[in-house]
């Protein structure tokens, strides 16, 4: 279905993109032993009951989070901390500290101090970044973005934004490397892939443009700026060629599309989720002409 959203309705899913591996792993492990010390406080507690009700409301919330965004929340997030700092009263008599959790604020530290370097390159790269965006000298704006990218390499939009403006200048190669750096940071991703295509067909690289859209198309089979895109660049391409190969390119490309339209008009709720309006446009049918006129010519 062309349905698009910016959220996965699974909120550790969603960690795992935003924040890695790596801090989904941190998180969870903070929110696992959080959730030890609770039900370690139960078992001393002559009164279960708040403690039950503390684990059972975090169960819903933790369990209802692998079906929707939970944490996309500010108030889910408040209240799941409110309920661990209800569950981790202290005990009436407390037990001696042992040593281990020095070894913890250790790690802690240096996770710490990882986090609050990133965010420091991050803050410096959006500043660059929109002071990019502020100014219409293009040989500043490649510095600008070239800073972006130099403090956060992991920003596509930053990429796309350096390719965009190296396109006016004459170093092609310079120009492609910043496009396919832009592509290996998120292959599978068609909108990527897409713009990719546009940068290169920009820079008259038509062949490599034609590649990249039809990649983008394999990984997004609902978005009618692919099927244009490729439509569009073959018909250009079989004017410059005699061979018939584009013009084929074209019309398989068409019948793909008309295929999937077909199939999602009879979807009783195709519409309800087509907020990208997936079409067949003018534009594709003009072009589709061209090609077929072409062919038959030949």
């Amino acid at each position: 279905m062309p349905y698009q959203a910016k959220k996965i309705h699974n909120e550790y899913l969603e960690m795992i993109i935003d924040i890695g591996y790596p801090g989904f792993l941190i998180t969870i492990s903070i929110l696992v032993y959080l959730i030890l010390r609770i039900w370690q406080t139960m078992r001393f507690a002559d009164d279960r009951s708040i403690y039950i009700a503390i684990l059972l409301s975090l169960a819903t919330i933790l369990a209802h989070s692998f079906i929707d965004f939970n944490f996309a929340y500010g108030f889910v997030v408040f209240m799941i901390f409110w309920l661990i700092a209800m569950g981790l009263k202290t005990l009436a008599a407390p037990k001696r500290l042992k040593k281990w959790p020095l070894y913890t604020l250790g790690i802690y530290a240096v996770i710490l101090l990882f986090a609050l370097t990133f965010a420091y390159r991050f803050m410096q790269a959006d500043f660059s970044y929109q002071k990019a965006m502020n100014t219409d000298n293009l040989i500043a704006r490649e510095q600008y973005l070239e800073e972006a990218t130099s403090y956060n390499r992991f920003d596509t939009e930053y990429w796309y934004m350096l390719s965009d403006t190296l396109t006016n200048q004459k170093d092609k190669r310079k120009t492609k490397n910043a496009i396919y750096q832009m592509v290996a940071l998120e292959p599978m991703n068609s909108q990527v892939i897409y713009q990719s295509g546009v940068l290169l067909e920009k820079m008259n690289e038509k062949r490599d443009a034609l590649y990249q859209y039809r990649n983008a198309l394999e990984l997004d089979p609902f978005d009618w700026r692919i099927y244009q895109g490729i439509i569009s660049l073959s018909v250009d391409m079989a004017e410059e060629h005699e061979s018939n190969r584009y013009e084929k390119i074209a019309i398989a490309t068409y019948d793909r599309m008309l295929n999937q339209y077909e199939q999602f008009e009879k979807n009783p709720i195709g519409q309800d989720h087509n907020r990208r309006g997936f079409e067949m446009t003018d534009a594709i049918e003009e072009d589709i002409v061209k090609a077929k006129t072409f062919l038959s010519h030949e």
